[in-house]
């Protein structure tokens, strides 16, 4: 079944971060499933028809699978009081837990539908997400007016309305527009040398890629009202919660040209500009991270499936698809990071302080930066449909249970209470 599983976290070297949670250390629970027969713990009313002789996940029995599009990594995060935030088919929850352990789902209030990848910053209770649809409803005034002023200077028009675009909700439940202008693209534009198109496209795909590789050569941007984000897919939003400033994965989906790049937005300018990867009209492998040890901003990168700051030094560090890791150093160049364990599909990462190493989660797995494994039977993945049916509940020793997969999941820890977060999907 689709449930979130908490595990305490054991490595091979020794930490000392006291342990408060009721299970043992190294073992793992179950903290909540949809559809367990738990009452008020069950979210939507939808449990009664819940199909219990499949796996849940993704289109399949989407009453208990957790999240709907495994694309979005970024499921979890945790709040200033440690509770537990996880998106359920495009909505926000909070997990509260009472004295007794009993977990029950709270919808928080004054949302918007459609939200994918979810960033939280406990130090101003800010929560940042990329939507699909209805981005366009969030953007202020002059956001509009600037992007008309944009529309008239290319000559095109290219239209917010249905498009895409990262936001941002404050506590008071105030939504802003933070990166992109909320479009959905336009065909006015076309690849300069594709013979098919007629000459004003292709003159007006030229503009467009001009203006990109102004952007390559290190061109601030307004992040809500530029050529060069008319068209954004952000599959990873970090923010620096020390700063505010944002780090955002593009992607350029069926789009032209290829976008696999990172953006930073600058809290203090209000400006935007590349961080990572570069634009070009050459082919480019989603499945290939390359250029490590020069600029960032002249690598290649993939496709970027999750980000994290680490915690210390502030690099960001970067999964692109399948199992690449890197990070950008302090110089602004990619660097590889060594990891013993990568491999496979990876979509989780989380820095633990106390052991001075990430923890990563790949396939059907959760395991440290050195290798050892913390969640997850090497080479097995769990085969259990539903928890409810399942006579053996839990709670287990973590390295020894195997576990679903960790595709479209990502990790949150809890290092106070060296406790770890993480979905099986």
């Amino acid at each position: 079944t689709s449930t979130t599983t908490t595990t305490t976290t054991t490595s091979t070297t020794t930490t000392t971060l006291p342990v408060v949670s009721s299970i043992a250390p190294g073992q793992m629970e179950i903290f909540w499933a949809n559809c367990m027969g738990a009452g008020d713990s069950d979210v939507g009313d939808c449990c009664e028809s819940a199909d219990h002789d499949q796996q849940a996940g993704a289109w399949k029995d989407r009453c208990r699978s957790l999240e709907i599009n495994a694309n979005w990594a970024q499921v979890f995060d945790l709040d200033e009081h440690r509770n537990l935030l996880f998106l359920r088919q495009g909505f926000m929850w909070r997990m509260v837990q009472d004295s007794s352990g009993r977990v029950t789902p709270e919808l928080i209030e004054n949302q918007v539908s459609d939200q994918n990848a979810l960033e939280y910053n406990s130090r101003t209770g800010d929560m940042y997400f990329f939507l699909w649809y209805g981005c366009a409803t969030h953007l202020s005034d002059t956001q509009k007016a600037n992007a008309l002023a944009v529309e008239a200077s290319f000559g095109a028009p290219i239209g917010q309305t249905r498009g895409h675009g990262t936001v941002r909700r404050t506590p008071d439940g105030n939504y802003s527009v933070v990166f992109g202008m909320c479009s959905a693209g336009t065909r006015e534009i076309c690849r300069p040398d594709d013979s098919r198109c007629s000459l004003a496209s292709r003159e007006q795909g030229q503009k467009y890629v001009d203006r990109l590789y102004e952007v390559n050569d290190g061109a601030w941007i307004d992040p809500t009202a530029d050529l060069a984000v008319h068209y954004v897919i952000n599959y990873a939003i970090v923010v620096d919660p020390d700063t505010n400033d944002v780090y955002l994965s593009d992607h350029g989906g069926n789009y032209w040209p290829q976008r696999y790049v990172v953006w930073k937005y600058d809290a203090n300018r209000q400006q935007a500009r590349l961080f990572a990867g570069h634009f070009t009209l050459e082919t480019e492998s989603y499945a290939e991270m390359k250029g490590f040890g020069g600029r960032a901003t002249s690598a290649s990168l993939g496709h970027v499936y999750n980000m994290a700051l680490h915690p210390v030094t502030k690099e960001l560090h970067i999964i692109g698809y399948p199992a690449n890791f890197a990070r950008v150093d302090a110089d602004g160049n990619l660097q590889r990071v060594e990891c013993a364990g990568c491999a496979g599909e990876m979509t989780g990462l989380a820095y633990h302080k106390g052991e001075q190493q990430w923890i990563l989660s790949s396939h059907c797995r959760v395991f440290w930066q050195n290798g050892t494994t913390i969640a997850g039977v090497p080479g097995q993945c769990s085969q259990v449909k539903s928890y409810r049916e399942e006579t053996d509940q839990g709670p287990w020793k973590a390295d020894e249970k195997s576990i679903g997969s960790q595709w479209g999941s990502n990790l949150a820890l809890d290092e106070a209470a060296n406790e770890l977060y993480f979905g099986d999907m």
